[in-house]
């Protein structure tokens, strides 16, 4: 081999290795979210990760660009016109578990033509939670997508789910005249809720207007009844679900002074939304074909209409968890793909604690920062890509060894374009 062909050679080797180092470190820091969660310095994080603060909270141009798109246009109402009965998606294999619930405050369009509005923040709850494969729920570690919904679209779907549920428990539950049977006593106290001065929280999972008797003549409509609204949001930092009071009928502006057992002239019963939060369990997609009253028993498909309707109605975050038969392989998802990106950093943002639970953007606190687990494939890229620069290495340190023993008094310096 001439020596510029060698030298040439080397220097190509020279510059794959450089590549594929930095592929390396894409590989080594593309997180995976895994189970395991370690408390960290944000700041740290930040600087490590070239991200900035401004006065107006943690903030990056790829975060505002994700913050906008999703909250303009991925969280909106999504329902896909399909032209076949089949559901496009099989998510039969899969489980839903719940993640946590977070208010967000954030610029509102409907706020600024809000004549009566004194703000153009509104303060939205979203839900994140995830689909995760059924024989791994309890784990759920890899090979699932992560995803975030409009309070109210998945409450709707969730509760209407407990509620067929808890039907289905009264009605095969079979005591033989025992006091002491658990699944009775849960279905009397549920049937008498009312005579013992309770209503149910399911029913005001969609934000609904009430009007009360108000003692102040200026606050309140011309009957000087003060004009609410009654809806679900977040507590107990996203671990927890309640119905709350609001200002506006879009239920995105709390109304703090007056209580919503006050409001309603009832407590509320939370026991079967309760079950619509539960983080420990997981809610299988698998469609029972036993139960000839469920509601989508009969076409072609076997995944539940409750997870179909969930899944339609969220923001996706599926290809880098590895999610299969998502909408990576499906047609006519494509906008919500060219999307994803940014959705996977609005979630990314929710599960860091960016903001607090009246939804303000958290500055200079200490954040949840989620250590990822790379996947096994990921793991075997690595220590391949690491082997093969080993070799490289070793093979330009031959070339080199070539090149001095076969021209031990040459020049190596050019002049000129010839070698001197």
């Amino acid at each position: 081999m001439a020596l510029y062909q060698k030298k040439f050679f080397v220097a190509a080797l020279i510059s794959l290795i450089l590549l594929s180092l930095k592929t390396t470190s894409i590989s080594a820091i593309n997180l995976i979210p895994g189970k395991d969660i370690e408390r960290t310095d944000f700041e740290a994080f930040q600087a490590s990760h070239q991200y900035s603060t401004t006065e107006v909270g943690t903030s990056t141009p790829e975060f505002h660009s994700a913050n906008k798109h999703v909250t303009e246009y991925q969280l909106d109402k999504r329902i896909l016109e399909e032209e076949e009965e089949d559901y496009k998606v099989d998510i039969s294999g899969y489980s839903i578990r719940y993640g946590m619930c977070y208010n967000v405050k954030m610029y509102s369009d409907t706020m600024v033509n809000n004549a009566y509005a004194d703000t153009v923040l509104a303060v939205k709850s979203f839900i994140m939670y995830r689909l995760c494969p059924s024989d791994s729920c309890d784990t759920c570690n890899q090979n699932y997508g992560e995803y975030v919904a409009d309070i109210e679209e998945y409450l709707d779907a969730m509760t209407k789910y407990s509620e067929e549920q808890f039907e289905d428990m009264c009605e095969n539950c079979e005591c033989n005249n025992n006091d002491d049977c658990s699944c009775q006593q849960q279905c009397d106290a549920y049937e008498n809720q009312e005579e013992n001065g309770y209503v149910d929280a399911t029913d005001y999972v969609q934000c609904q207007k009430v009007e009360y008797e108000s003692d102040d003549d200026n606050d309140g409509d011309d009957d000087g009844n003060l004009v609410l609204y009654v809806g679900p949001r977040c507590a107990n930092s996203g671990t927890r679900i309640k119905i709350g009071v609001f200002q506006d009928e879009n239920c995105w502006v709390p109304y703090d002074d007056i209580d919503v057992g006050t409001l309603l002239g009832n407590k509320l019963s939370y026991h079967l939304l309760r079950s619509t939060y539960s983080g420990s369990s997981c809610v299988s997609c698998m469609e029972d074909n036993d139960n000839e009253e469920e509601g989508d028993a009969n076409d072609a498909d076997n995944v539940k209409e409750m997870c179909e309707n969930i899944y339609d109605e969220s923001a996706k975050c599926e290809t880098k968890h590895d999610f299969d038969n998502g909408l990576v392989e499906i047609n006519g998802y494509e906008n919500q793909l060219a999307n994803e990106f940014d959705v996977c950093t609005f979630i990314d943002s929710l599960v860091w604690d960016s903001y607090d639970e009246e939804g303000e953007i958290v500055i200079g606190e200490v954040q949840d920062v989620v250590m990822r687990e790379s996947t096994h494939l990921q793991v075997l890229t690595m220590y391949t890509q690491f082997l093969v620069i080993f070799m490289l290495a070793g093979y330009i340190y031959f070339l080199t060894r070539e090149i001095h023993i076969g021209f031990p008094h040459l020049d190596l310096a050019c002049h000129g374009g010839e070698y001197s």
